[in-house]
């Protein structure tokens, strides 16, 4: 009898202690918690509730304040905020997929081939991507999908300036949903250095030089309408003579220090005395670290001496207002977010001839991919980092992405991916030990 009286008073303290904790749908506990936030600090356990953070803390400190039926030990595995790619272009990338060409596909075979490419980004770790230069169609398409819950990632889209899409959208307030943006226009000014069709304010070494693919005036119009409409502008412009031009009209229209985070796209190779622009108009930049891999055999022959100096020049651009944005650039580029956090930690000097050292660090590039990329698409306070009150959307590797050996980083496997608090991803050795 008395042992039965002991039993019976333990679970009823056991019972008064669950009613005394606070419910969590999802408790991750045994973990290295990389918050990204503004200490850069390192937890051990979160608790998840309605798909938002309500706790990132110790271990000891979850346990204490916490219950749940769902409790997944990690073994020491890391915790990191979701990739973001905040330059994409997400619908070719989906019909990229497709196992024959498709020049104009239905609305059935785009929708299979979106949760395709979905599928593919949330094995890769991320959840929230953009497409630059969406259609009218593609747009009402890709909205009536996340509504109908038949497509789950979020989509930052920057419109194509389309006579259609300037009637729907650009002159009235920006759309948005709780999956989908549309308050921003995007379109490139010119091309690649690679392919030589990026300009530039000095001819190539061959004399030669490309034409900007929108004339100054027509720049012009359209960010004044976006900037009188509320939105986004997004331009790309690759050369040192295009991106002088974007930041000069934007000079024009924006004022100073103003929060509306225009942005230049794919900056790769960028006048220093432009620089200042960046911080006086608290322009965005956006690079695609992985095209410095595939044109720095080039270039060299290419360009001269003085302008070597001055492409990829990310520490010097990342200087001017302490934000840079590393994006993917599918489907041109491979779809690995961990390849694009390499390449941004790696300069090959010599072929360049440049010894500025320009490559991001380790922690720089993660914030570049996260919260970084979430500023840029107006989302920071949902995303980009692992803090209370943000959305729970997060993946889980084998591997300390900050410390290991560089050169591994492009093959590591992510084990799972999560969307508010659900996983969406996960791989084979998930449950196996670490």
């Amino acid at each position: 009898m008395k042992m039965k009286r002991i039993y019976w008073v333990l679970v009823a303290l056991l019972f008064a202690s669950c009613q005394q904790k606070e419910r969590a749908d999802l408790i991750l506990r045994n973990a290295k918690i990389y918050t990204v936030n503004n200490n850069f600090s390192v937890q051990q356990s979160a608790a998840i509730r309605d798909g938002k953070f309500v706790a990132v803390s110790s271990d000891a400190n979850i346990r204490a304040r916490y219950h749940s039926d769902s409790v997944i030990d990690l073994k020491g595995r890391f915790v990191y905020p979701a990739f973001v790619d905040a330059h994409s272009n997400f619908v070719d990338y989906a019909l990229s997929l497709s196992d024959t060409i498709i020049t104009q596909p239905s609305d059935n075979q785009l929708s299979e081939l979106l949760k395709k490419a979905e599928n593919s980004c949330f094995s890769k770790g991320i959840t929230s991507v953009s497409d630059f230069g969406t259609s009218y169609n593609n747009l009402q398409l890709i909205d009536s999908l996340q509504k109908n819950n038949l497509l789950n990632i979020n989509i930052y889209s920057i419109l194509e300036p389309s006579a259609e899409n300037i009637k729907n959208y650009l002159n009235k307030v920006p759309y948005y949903t709780e999956k989908l943006k549309a308050i921003a226009v995007g379109f490139n000014l010119d091309g690649d250095l690679a392919t030589h069709s990026a300009v530039l304010l000095s001819p190539y070494a061959d004399n030669q030089n490309a034409q900007m693919s929108v004339d100054t005036e027509t720049l012009y119009n359209l960010c004044q309408t976006a900037y009188n409409q509320g939105f986004q502008i997004c331009v790309s412009c690759s050369g040192d003579s295009a991106a002088r031009v974007a930041f000069k009209t934007f000079a024009k229209i924006l004022p100073r220090k103003n929060n509306l985070r225009w942005r230049v796209e794919n900056l790769q190779m960028t006048n220093m005395r432009d620089l200042r622009y960046i911080s006086h108009y608290n322009i965005i930049p956006t690079i695609i670290p992985t095209k410095y891999a595939s044109t720095r055999e080039t270039l060299p022959q290419l360009l001269s001496k003085k302008q070597l100096r001055e492409v990829f020049a990310w520490k010097k651009i990342l200087g001017q207002n302490q934000g840079i944005v590393c994006c993917g650039n599918i489907p041109t580029e491979p779809l690995n977010p961990l390849q694009t956090m390499y390449a941004s930690m790696r300069q090959e000097k010599r072929k360049l001839q440049n010894k500025q050292g320009q490559e991001l660090v380790a922690t720089q590039a993660l914030k570049s991919m996260t919260i970084w990329a979430a500023y840029a698409q107006f989302d920071e306070s949902n995303r980009g980092s692992i803090e209370v009150g943000k959305t729970a959307d997060f993946f889980v590797t084998n591997e300390n992405l900050t410390t290991m050996f560089k050169p591994y980083l492009p093959n590591v496997q992510i084990v799972s991916t999560y969307m508010k608090g659900k996983k969406v991803y996960e791989t084979s050795e998930a449950n196996s030990a670490k």
